[in-house]
């Protein structure tokens, strides 16, 4: 199945570059380099890279539970190079859960969500070149009922950017892109939405907003005003580069 959580794909596939000599180790973070150093193999890294291997990503939208994931397909297909487990243990997990688990709860890898995503924040980013707009871009999120948590100037570095679009590491375009994002000043802003929206409401919301101002004022594809994240998941990696903290 393919994953569909661009940022654990991320964390997964940064680590696999690392292994293969195409990141350096002081291009990427903590959180990778655990991975990079677990006893994971090379061949395991790149099944991960390609699956979703959280159960916390299946959260509902609009419903705080955590629903219990059942991986049994995908352990199946790695029940040999984990090892000769059965398809279900005693404690009802599969082998692709225990192995992350034990692998997690040993020290050699941190949980990659070790906290409940809290489901009422939006995170953009204003390009380098467009921090003038800030104030009008402020107005514009806040006419459709986003309200500022917390926002931050910061001149990413050429790391940092590389980490925030990863997804895009195969594209022509990607270190042309980090150069640029790392190039100037950009301004992080956390917005919060109403209770009432789903989450799929409120970046749908962002989705469109975005359009709307890249249409009017981007300079080229690359220098189009905003960045913004797509899902939850990418959002609480993203801000924490801003804010040093997982929201």
């Amino acid at each position: 199945m393919p994953s569909k959580s661009k940022s654990q794909q991320r964390l997964f596939g940064m680590a696999l570059a690392v292994r293969k000599g195409e990141l350096k180790r002081s291009e990427v973070e903590k959180e990778v380099l655990d991975i990079v150093d677990s006893d994971m193999k090379t061949s395991e890294l790149e099944e991960f890279a390609k699956h979703r291997t959280s159960d916390r990503e299946r959260v509902t939208e609009g419903n705080d539970q955590d629903p219990t994931l059942d991986r049994t397909d995908d352990a199946t297909k790695i029940q040999n190079r984990i090892g000769d487990q059965p398809q279900k243990s005693e404690s009802g997990k599969s082998p692709l859960e225990t192995y992350l688990r034990n692998l997690r709860y040993s020290g050699k890898m941190r949980p990659i969500i070790d906290v409940k995503p809290v489901k009422k924040y939006v995170f953009v980013v204003i390009k380098p070149g467009f921090s003038s707009m800030s104030k009008d871009i402020i107005d514009r999120f806040d006419e459709d009922g986003f309200t500022v948590y917390k926002t931050r100037t910061k001149l990413l570095s050429l790391r940092e950017a590389k980490q925030l679009y990863y997804v895009h590491k195969d594209e022509d375009f990607y270190e042309e892109l980090c150069k640029y994002m790392s190039s100037d000043f950009t301004i992080g802003i956390l917005f919060e939405y109403p209770s009432d929206w789903t989450p799929k409401e409120a970046f749908s919301k962002v989705d469109a907003i975005k359009e709307e101002i890249r249409k009017e004022h981007q300079e080229s594809d690359m220098r189009n005003v905003l960045h913004s994240s797509d899902n939850l998941q990418n959002m609480r990696l993203e801000s924490s580069m801003y804010f040093n903290e997982l929201i």
